[in-house]
This record gives structure tokens, sequence and C-alpha cells, in this order.
């Protein structure tokens, strides 16, 4: 392998091989690759400024995960309060409702088939997770829009819980995103502060998203669309946040 420059070869891959192969079948000791000095080549050729790096700061790096879990909280919250609790007091069957909130969490028995996609499948350019957390948060927005498009919920239980399963399945993605994420950033000494915060930010969403926008529908005299509207905005504003920085 003398005269080859690996981390240049590096950049131009558009597929990386799971992390887990070079502990397994012994990579590393074959042909030794640091993923991260071929990140940080990528960094410096492109002009960014390294301290955007999650790894080099330890205040970013955990609030940035603790915001992602956030985002998957307050969704999950309207959905297993507040939605359930909007149908009965809009004559659904307390049965029916319950069905409905079965069926759209349904995605999160899943998540294992995630794992191994994420680890294969990758954007160099853009890092190793930050794609997969994006394109999962803009398309978590983009199926709560589709509930906007419905001009009654109640009238189609079906279609409203078809559009909360592939919200969730994307929800599930950003989770399992997320995860990957702070395994590959956070160092072993934070592991267990960083995931009780991640924990209690999440579920500060799932008791906001319950609470708050039951408040909100009431205030405003029974109508949906202004809690899943600020459902979109938070999301989005999430959103900047793993396209701001690097990994």
């Amino acid at each position: 392998m003398r005269g080859w420059d690996l981390s240049r070869l590096i950049q131009g891959w558009k597929f990386d091989f799971p992390l887990s192969i070079s502990h397994t079948v012994g990579l590393s000791s074959v042909c030794p690759i640091n993923l991260e000095a071929a990140d940080e080549s990528i960094n410096r050729q492109s002009g960014r400024s390294s301290h955007m790096a999650l790894a080099d700061n330890r205040v970013q790096r955990i609030s940035t995960l603790c915001a992602l879990y956030l985002a998957q909280g307050i969704p999950w919250g309207f959905m297993d309060i507040t939605l359930v609790n909007y149908l009965i007091d809009n004559d659904i069957k307390p049965g029916d409702a319950a069905k409905v909130a079965s069926f759209i969490l349904l995605p999160w028995a899943f998540k294992l088939i995630w794992a191994p996609l994420i680890d294969t499948v990758t954007i160099r350019s853009m890092g190793r997770r930050r794609s997969w957390i994006i394109g999962a948060q803009l398309m978590m927005a983009l199926t709560l829009i589709g509930i906007l498009m419905m001009p009654d919920i109640t009238k189609d239980l079906t279609l409203l819980g078809w559009m909360f399963f592939i919200h969730n399945i994307f929800a599930s993605l950003q989770d399992v995103a997320t995860d990957a994420l702070a395994v590959d950033i956070l160092p072993t000494d934070e592991h267990g502060q960083a995931n009780g915060m991640m924990w209690a930010s999440k579920l500060v969403g799932y008791g906001g998203g319950g609470y708050l926008f039951a408040e909100l529908i009431r205030s405003t005299g029974g109508s949906i669309q202004a809690a899943v509207l600020i459902q979109i905005a938070l999301l989005g504003v999430i959103m900047i946040l793993p396209m701001c920085w690097l990994e």
C-alpha cells in the first residue's frame, strides 16, 4: 500500500462497509484505515471549520443528541396522548382509537432492520450518520404535512393511521441513526450521562407533546391543525442542527 493516499481514495466512496467489519475480520490489521483522519481531510479540503465537529465539543454533541431525541418525543406524545383523547372526544369509540394508536407505533418494533442499512450505506462527504439523520428528520416533517390535508381526521381512521405509521417509520430511522452517531462521537466516560440526558429529553418531548398540544387544541376550539403545524415547525428548527455540524 506504500505510496497510496488512502484518505484520498476514501473521499470518493459513496458506500461504506459496516464499522463492525474491521473488528470481526481483522481488516484494520491488514489495511489500517483511519476514518477520522479521512473525515478530517475532507473537512479541510472543503474549507469547513473544525470547531463545528461534534467529536471535539462536549456541549455541542450532547445538546445536539438531546435535541434529536426531543424531536422524537414531541410527535410521540402527541400521537400517544393528545390524538387518542382527541378521537375519543369526537365520538370515536375508545376501542377504535386504541387500534389506531397501536398501529401507528408498530414501526418502532422493527428498528433492527435499520442498523445494517445505516452502517453499510453512507455518503462520505456528509459523514457516516448525518445524511440519515437529516433525511429522516425531513421526512418526519413532511409526513405531518399530509395530516393537514385531511379536512376531518375522524372521518377516515385508516388513512390517519397510515399517515402516522409512515411518520414513525422515519422517526424510528432517526432514532437508530442518532444512537449510531452517539456511539461514534461520545467518549466512553460520557455514555451513561449522555444516555440519561437523551432519554430525559425524549420524555420531556413526550410529556410536552401530550399536554401542551392538548391545551392548544382546547384553546383553539378543537382544531388539530395548529398543533400539527407547530410540530412541523419544531422538527424543522431541530433539523438545522445536523445540517450545521460535522461529525
